[in-house]
């Protein structure tokens, strides 16, 4: 269901949702059939007195979780070494959406990620995101640090996932993951591998932090 956020009470709106550029519904509201997967739904509201646009919204539509990235630049992510700046939002699913799960509306920093997989003659890379504050991102732990994986190299995109999930089923210490679409700077990007960074914290790496430690003696 479309609405307009802020609108003066009274204000009326007409609304065109319309897929890969053919208008799909007219009305306020618009559900998504099976042929709408993998492609965008735009839905543009106007005032009803005038006919002028006054907002436009992009949805991708899958039945997998949806994360937009926007860059403050607008331009895309060239370096592992620096951060840029960006905001982040996650498009739920039936198995992750606000009602069972924490999703993420805000700020990030975001720089590529790998070694032999941050290649920039691939066609997709990884990525490092920082968020502004701890989250328990899709239930997988509360950390600021996370990660995209490409898994170009991957034809079946498995192969990490099921290394994961095999260690959980063994009772062994595991990152829990799952697939997402990933939707950058307004263009689809391709399915990546949402997953927390290995590093020393109670959701991760749950042993002392010498390093840490350290740091706070030289401080002293």
């Amino acid at each position: 269901k479309a609405s307009v956020a802020g609108a003066p009470q009274g204000t009326d709106f007409s609304y065109t949702w319309k897929v890969n550029g053919s208008v799909v519904s007219s009305t306020d509201t618009y559900t998504p059939t099976q042929d709408n997967l993998n492609q965008f739904i735009t839905v543009t509201a106007r005032l009803q007195e005038t006919g002028a646009s006054v907002d436009e919204t992009k949805i991708y539509c899958s039945k997998l979780p949806v994360v937009y990235i926007d860059t403050a630049d607008g331009f895309g992510i060239t370096s592992k070494t620096v951060y840029k700046d960006a905001t982040m939002r996650i498009q739920g699913n039936d198995r992750f959406n606000s009602a069972n799960s924490t999703l993420y509306d805000g700020d990030i920093s975001i720089r590529g990620r790998g070694n032999s997989t941050w290649n920039t003659g691939y066609s997709k890379l990884p990525y490092k995101i920082k968020l502004d504050t701890k989250t328990n991102l899709l239930g997988f732990g509360n950390s600021k640090h996370w990660a995209l994986l490409a898994n170009y190299m991957d034809e079946s995109l498995l192969r990490n996932t099921t290394s994961y999930d095999l260690s959980g089923a063994m009772g062994m210490v595991y990152l829990k993951s799952t697939h997402v679409d990933v939707i950058l700077n307004g263009v689809y990007a391709g399915n990546y591998q949402l997953v927390g960074n290995v590093r020393i914290e109670e959701s991760r790496a749950n042993i002392y932090d010498w390093e840490d430690c350290a740091g706070d003696v030289a401080k002293a």
